[in-house]
C-alpha cells in the first residue's frame, strides 16, 4: 500500500506510521509537480482540504488508477466536494482533531470583543490611554445567552468553555435529541427566529453546505439583537461579508469577529480592514501544539482498517457535504 502525503513536509510523527505497518510505503510531496509524479500508483491520498484545488482535482481524476481512499487532515471537506474525485474513491475527515483549538479561537475572539482587547491594542498603536471611554464600552460574559450553531465535537468544545464563564448556552441544530449537561435549549429548524431573537452571542461551529450557504445576510442580521456579537470560525461563506460590514456600519449588531472569511487570503481591499467593533484572525482556528500526534493517531487506526477491510472512520457523505 502506498500513502501519499501531499503538499507537506516529511512530519516525523507520520513517516514512523511505514515502520508500524511493513505493508505500507509512505510518501511526501511538496508541491503539485511531485504530487503528479507520485500519485499514479498512489492508493491512499493524505490532504489538507484547502490544497485540492480544481488543478490537483484535475491530476487525481486524469492520473490516480490506483487510488482508494483521501484522507483529508482538516475536518471540512468543502473542495473535494466542489472539485470532485475519482469515482469509488472514499472520503475520510479529520474530526475531532481541531476542536479545543477551534473552541480556543472562538473564545479569544469573543473576550477580545467583550473586554476591549482589540480597542485597547488599536489605541496602544496611537499611545493613547483611554481607559475612561473603553470602561464604558467593556461588558461582561457572565450571565450571557451565548447561541451556538452546530452541535458537533466543536460546538460541544465551545459549549465546555463558555459555560465555565456562567452562561446560558442555546444550540441550534439540525439533529435532534442531544444530551449535554452544558445546553440549556435546544432550537430545531422552523426555530431559527426564536434562537437569533434570545442570543446575545452566536457562535458558528457547523460545515458549510449547500443548504447554509450564506446563511448569515442582510435578513438574518435584523432579527439579531442590535447588542449581539457574531463569531465565524467554521466557514468564510456562511457570512455574507457585505451584510456583515452593513449591519456593523448601521449598528444592526454590536460587534463581530471573524477567523474565515468568503475568500481567502482576506482582500487587502476589503472593506473589513476598516469596520468598527470587528476583530480577525487569519484562519488559526485549527493550529495547536498538539496536531501532528493526534493526526498520526488518527491515521493508524484507518490505516489498520483499510489494511484490513474494515469500515474506515469518519467517512465523508458527499450527498451531505460533510
Amino acid at each position: 500500500m502506498k500513502i501519499l502525503f501531499a503538499f507537506y513536509d516529511e512530519v516525523p510523527e507520520w513517516a514512523v506510521l511505514s515502520s508500524e505497518f511493513p505493508d505500507v510505503k509512505i510518501f511526501f510531496a511538496k508541491d503539485i509537480e511531485e504530487v503528479s509524479k507520485q500519485i499514479t500508483d498512489t492508493n491512499a491520498l493524505f490532504i489538507l482540504a484547502p490544497r485540492y484545488t480544481s488543478d490537483v482535482a484535475d491530476i487525481v481524476k486524469a492520473k490516480a488508477k490506483n487510488l482508494q481512499w483521501i484522507q483529508t487532515t482538516t475536518v471540512g471537506v468543502d473542495e473535494l466536494i466542489r472539485y470532485g474525485t475519482p469515482s469509488g474513491v472514499v472520503i475520510t475527515k479529520a474530526v475531532g482533531i481541531f476542536d479545543t483549538n477551534v473552541a480556543e479561537q472562538a473564545m479569544g475572539l469573543l473576550l477580545a470583543i467583550i473586554r476591549q482587547v482589540a480597542a485597547a491594542e488599536s489605541d496602544k498603536q496611537k499611545h493613547q490611554y483611554n481607559r475612561e471611554q473603553l470602561w464604558e464600552r467593556t461588558s461582561s460574559l457572565e450571565r450571557k445567552n451565548v447561541g451556538i450553531i452546530g452541535y458537533g465535537g466543536i460546538g460541544k468544545q465551545v459549549s465546555k468553555r463558555a459555560k465555565a464563564f456562567n452562561t446560558h448556552i442555546l444550540v441550534y441544530d439540525v439533529i435532534a435529541g442531544v444530551e449535554d449537561s452544558n445546553v440549556d435549549e435546544f432550537f430545531l429548524p422552523g426555530q431559527f427566529q426564536d434562537f437569533l431573537a434570545k442570543c446575545d452571542i452566536v457562535i458558528l461551529t457547523l460545515p458549510l453546505t449547500s443548504e447554509n450557504l450564506y446563511m448569515f445576510d442582510r435578513d438574518t442580521f435584523k432579527l439579531m439583537k442590535k447588542s449581539s456579537i457574531l463569531i465565524n470560525v467554521s466557514r468564510g461563506k456562511l457570512v455574507r461579508e457585505t451584510a456583515l460590514i452593513e449591519a456593523l456600519d448601521r449598528g444592526i449588531i454590536a460587534g463581530a469577529g471573524l477567523d474565515v472569511f468568503e475568500e481567502e487570503p482576506l482582500s487587502n481591499i476589503s472593506e473589513l480592514w476598516k469596520v468598527k467593533n470587528f476583530v480577525m484572525t487569519p484562519h488559526l482556528g485549527g493550529q495547536g501544539d498538539y496536531n501532528p500526534q493526534r493526526l498520526a493517531d488518527l491515521f493508524r487506526i484507518n490505516i489498520n482498517k483499510f489494511l484490513h477491510g474494515d469500515e474506515l472512520k469518519y467517512v465523508v457523505d458527499v450527498d451531505k457535504g460533510f
